[in-house]
C-alpha cells in the first residue's frame, strides 16, 4: 500500500510539471491541442492526487501500522472519527490535505473556467505551485515512509487533538489557505496579460472571500478548542503560530474592501493586486513558522527539514511576483480622485489599518528570530505586547467599520455625514455612560463599548434607511422590502451582516479583556469559596478508570446570588499510552458571562487547587463568529437580478 502512494506522488509530480510545460507551449504556439493535453494533464494531476490521499486515508483506517504516519498517529483504541482526524494530525497528512485541497480547486477553477490566455496563465500557476507541494511529500516528507519495525500497536493520537473542535479546525485553515492560492494565481495572471481578464476581479473576490470565510471559521474553532481544552480560561495565547493564522487574515480582509473599491470606482488597483499576493505569501509564511522549528511553540511540528523548502519557495514568489507588479506598475495604477468624505477613502484607511495590525503582529512573532541572531537568545514579546497595540488598532478599525457606511461613494456632503452620525454617537453615549454607572468603573473599557455600539448602531442604521426607503417606494411590506434587497444585493447586505457580527464579536472581547476576574483557590472537602456573587462548595472527588484512560475530578455545587445553579465537575484525565495528562474544565456559561473552573491539582488530603474565572459577554464571541459566518455565506450566494 506504501509503494501504490509512492508511485501517485511521484506521478502527480512528474504530470503536473509536464502540464506547466504544454500549457506554456501551447498558450506561445496558440495551438489548441496543446492546451487541451495541459488542461487534461491537470485534471490526471488531481487524479493521482486522490488517489495518494485515499491510499493514506484507507491506512489509517485500517491501522496498518507498516506506515510510519500511521503508526505515530494512531492506535487500535482510537475511534473511528479521530483516526479520520489524524489524516491532518501530522506534519504529512496536514501537507498532502492542503495540496488536495489545491488539486480539487485547481479542477474546479478549470471545470468552470474558459480556454483564454488569462485562465491559462492562472492554471499554470496553480499548477507550479502544486509541483513545490508534491515535492515536498516526494522527497523530504513523505506521508508513505515504511515504519522501521514491525509495530503491533500505533502510538496514538495526542490528547489535546481529541476534541470535537479538533476534527473540523485544521482542515477549516487548510481550506482557506489553499484557496488563497486561487486569486494568488489571478492576480498574477492579471499581471502576465497586463489586466486583460475582464472579469478576473469579480472571480478573485469570490474565492478571496470563500477562502477568508474558512480561514475564519478555523480560527474560532481554534479558539473555542482552547478555551475549552487547554484549560487556562482564554482562548488566544498570542502564541506564534495562532499569530500566524492571523497574517493572511488581516490582509484578506483588506483585499475584500480592495475589490469592492476596484469593481465600484476603479481605485486600488495596485492594493488589490499587491495584497492578493501577500496573503498568499503570508499563508506560506505561516506554514513556515510552523514547521521549521525556527520559533518555539505549542502548535508547532517542531524541526522539520520542509523549513528551507518553504524558506526559498516565500522569497521565490516574492522576488517574481512582486518584480512583475513593479514592472506592470502603469497598467494598475488607480483612477480618478478620492474625496476624504467618500466610502473609497474610509476604504483605503481600513487597507492601512488592517496592514499596519498586520506588521505590528508580524514584528511581534518574528522578534525571537531577530533576537537570537543579534544577541544568540529568542526573546519573546509576551502577551501585553500585543494587546496594548491591537487594542487600540482594533477599536480603530470598528470605528472605520461605522463610518463607512454612512458615507457615499466619490462624495458626501458634511451635512449628510452629521445627519447620519447622530444616532451612532448618541446611543453609543448612552451605552458607554450606562456600563460605566453600572459596572466596574472602567474608562477604557466604557470607551471601548462606545465604539462598538456606534459601529453596531451605524450598520443597523443603513439597514434600517434602505429597507424602509424601499418599503415607500414599493408600498409593500417590511419582511417583502427586506428580502428584496437582501435577495438582489447579497453580496453587499451580507457585508453588513458580517460588519454587524464583527461588532458583536468584539462585545465578547471586550468583556473578557477589561472586565475579566481570574482567581485561584485551594479548597478542602466541604469547604466553599466566594468571587462576587459566585459561591462554590467543594462536595466530594470523583474518580474513573477505563481500559487507556484514568480520570480524577472534584464535584462543586455553585451558587449564584444565594441560589443553587447546579453542579460543576472539573477533572484531569490521564492518558496511559501517551503519558500524558489533560484539564477537562467545566464551564457554566449564558449570555452575559461565563463561569469558568477548571482543576490543576489534587492533594494527597483530597483538596484541590482551582482555577476560577468569570469571563463576561464571552458567548456573544462565538455568536458573532456564528453570524460572521452566515453572512459571508450569503456574500457568496449568488444575488437574483432586481
Amino acid at each position: 500500500m506504501a509503494i501504490l502512494g509512492k508511485v501517485a506522488i511521484w506521478l502527480s509530480l512528474l504530470v503536473s510539471i509536464s502540464a506547466v510545460c504544454v500549457l506554456l507551449y501551447g498558450i506561445k504556439t496558440r495551438r489548441k491541442k496543446y492546451v487541451e493535453a495541459g488542461r487534461t494533464a491537470a485534471i490526471l494531476t488531481f487524479v493521482f492526487i486522490t488517489v495518494a490521499s485515499l491510499v493514506l486515508l484507507v491506512a489509517l483506517v485500517n491501522r496498518n501500522f507498516s506506515i510510519a504516519y500511521v503508526a505515530n498517529h494512531t492506535s487500535t483504541l482510537l475511534p473511528l472519527s479521530y483516526t479520520i482526524a489524524a489524516f491532518w494530525a501530522g506534519q504529512e497528512g496536514s501537507l498532502l490535505l492542503w495540496l488536495w485541497l489545491i488539486s480539487l480547486f485547481t479542477l474546479i477553477f478549470i471545470v468552470w473556467g474558459k480556454r483564454n490566455v488569462f485562465d491559462l496563465y492562472a492554471l499554470s500557476i496553480l499548477l507550479l505551485v502544486q509541483a513545490f507541494f508534491i515535492f515536498l511529500l516526494a522527497i523530504p516528507v513523505s506521508p508513505f515512509t515504511e515504519a522501521p519495525f514491525l509495530m503491533h500497536e500505533g502510538r496514538g493520537l495526542n490528547p489535546l487533538l481529541q476534541h470535537f473542535q479538533m476534527i473540523f479546525h485544521p482542515p477549516t485553515l487548510f481550506v482557506g489557505f489553499a484557496a488563497f492560492t486561487l486569486p494568488f494565481a489571478m492576480a498574477m495572471a492579471a499581471l502576465l496579460t497586463r489586466g486583460r481578464g475582464i472579469d478576473w476581479l469579480e472571480r478573485c473576490r469570490r474565492w478571496a472571500l470563500f477562502a477568508w470565510t474558512f480561514l475564519s471559521v478555523g480560527i474560532f474553532l481554534g479558539g473555542l478548542w482552547a478555551y475549552e481544552v487547554l484549560g487556562w480560561g482564554g482562548y488566544w495565547a498570542w502564541d506564534p503560530v495562532e499569530n500566524a493564522s492571523l497574517f493572511p487574515w488581516f490582509t484578506g480582509t483588506a483585499l475584500l474592501h480592495s475589490c469592492v473599491a476596484y469593481r465600484k470606482r476603479k481605485i486600488l488597483r495596485m492594493w488589490t493586486v499587491a495584497l492578493t499576493i501577500a496573503t498568499f505569501l503570508l499563508c506560506i509564511l505561516a506554514t513556515f513558522l510552523t514547521r521549521s522549528g525556527i520559533i518555539s511553540s505549542v502548535h508547532a511540528f517542531g524541526v522539520s527539514p520542509v523549513g528551507p523548502y518553504f524558506l526559498w519557495f516565500m522569497i521565490l514568489v516574492f522576488l517574481i511576483s512582486f518584480g512583475i507588479l513593479i514592472y506592470t506598475y502603469k497598467d494598475f495604477r488607480g483612477e480618478g480622485e478620492v474625496n476624504l468624505l467618500s466610502r473609497e477613502y474610509g476604504f483605503h484607511l481600513n487597507n492601512l489599518v488592517m496592514v499596519f495590525c498586520t506588521l505590528v503582529i508580524l514584528i511581534g512573532t518574528m522578534f525571537p528570530i531577530f533576537s537570537s541572531l543579534v544577541i544568540g537568545e529568542q526573546i519573546s514579546p509576551g502577551p501585553e505586547f500585543y494587546q496594548r497595540l491591537a487594542v487600540p488598532l482594533g477599536l480603530i478599525y470598528l470605528f472605520l467599520m461605522g463610518i463607512c457606511p454612512i458615507l457615499g461613494w466619490r462624495q458626501t456632503s458634511f451635512s449628510k455625514v452629521k445627519r447620519d452620525i447622530f444616532y451612532p454617537i448618541i446611543l453609543g453615549a448612552i451605552v458607554a455612560i450606562a456600563i460605566y454607572l453600572s459596572w466596574d468603573r472602567s474608562l477604557k473599557g466604557s470607551v471601548a463599548f462606545f465604539i462598538c455600539a456606534f459601529a453596531a448602531v451605524g450598520v443597523a442604521q443603513t439597514f434600517i434607511r434602505e429597507v424602509r426607503a424601499r418599503r415607500r417606494q414599493t408600498k409593500k411590506g417590511l419582511l417583502v422590502s427586506l428580502w428584496y434587497l437582501v435577495s438582489t444585493n447579497r453580496a453587499r447586505y451580507g457585508g453588513l451582516i458580517a460588519h454587524l457580527s464583527i461588532a458583536i464579536m468584539v462585545v465578547g472581547l471586550i468583556g473578557t479583556t477589561f472586565y475579566k476576574v481570574d482567581t485561584k483557590t485551594s479548597l478542602a472537602k466541604n469547604e466553599t469559596f466566594e468571587v462576587k456573587d459566585i459561591k462554590l462548595s467543594y462536595e466530594d472527588i470523583l474518580f474513573e478508570r477505563e481500559v487507556d484512560k484514568e480520570t480524577v475530578g472534584a464535584r462543586l455545587t455553585l451558587y449564584e446570588g444565594g441560589k443553587r445553579k447546579g453542579v460543576l465537575t472539573p477533572r484531569i484525565v490521564y492518558h496511559y499510552i501517551e503519558e500524558t495528562s489533560i484539564a477537562r474544565v467545566a464551564i457554566e456559561d449564558n449570555l452575559l458571562r461565563d463561569i469558568f473552573v477548571a482543576l490543576e491539582k489534587i492533594g494527597r488530603d483530597h483538596s484541590v487547587l482551582l482555577h476560577v474565572m468569570i469571563n463576561p459577554f464571552i458567548s456573544w464571541l462565538w455568536i458573532g463568529c456564528i453570524l460572521l459566518f452566515m453572512g459571508t455565506v450569503l456574500a457568496l450566494w449568488p444575488g437574483q437580478k432586481p
